[in-house]
């Protein structure tokens, strides 16, 4: 397990290895440097968003070893194994995700220029191919992207 971090205390880096070892399991924490994402929007009007929020976008390239990656938000719960979600196939393709809901979903895909079948999902709750990531050169796209629409992003990361 590995858990993204650009600023993350002695203590508490500690407690998560503690945790670790109750479950005979290892974590790894990995600093990402922060000043990567100074173009990033963080506010926009009543939304706001971190910089950690970003650093997914990231992983093809902080894990140049790894080819698959279960991306899970830091405040969820997991009460179920989930071998069954790790283990889907998704050879040739970039993630396996759930699709968002939105309600102008529609208007939001016209606004940023991609289709709707390729929309919105659930950021939270992403199987990574990071081995397509990389050969597709995703990084250096999804900021170009939030670069070029920076004052689009409504839903930022589901964006």
């Amino acid at each position: 397990m590995n858990i993204l971090t650009s600023d993350i205390g002695e203590g508490n880096k500690k407690k998560f290895e503690e945790l670790a070892s109750e479950y005979n399991q290892v974590i790894h924490v990995v600093y990402v440097n922060p000043d990567l994402f100074k173009g990033a929007p963080l506010k926009l009007g009543n939304a706001y968003m971190t910089k950690e929020a970003y650093f997914r976008l990231l992983l093809p390239e902080i894990l140049p070893d790894t080819n698959k990656v279960l991306y899970l938000d830091c405040d969820l719960i997991v009460r179920a194994d989930l071998k069954e979600l790790w283990e889907t196939n998704i050879e040739g393709r970039a993630f396996a995700c759930v699709k968002d809901r939105i309600d102008n979903i529609k208007e939001r895909v016209k606004t940023l220029g991609y289709n709707e079948q390729d929309s919105y999902f659930n950021s939270g709750v992403t199987l990574m191919n990071l081995e397509f990531l990389r050969g597709f050169g995703f990084s250096e796209k999804a900021f170009a992207f939030i670069s070029s629409k920076r004052y689009l992003l409504k839903y930022f990361d589901q964006c």
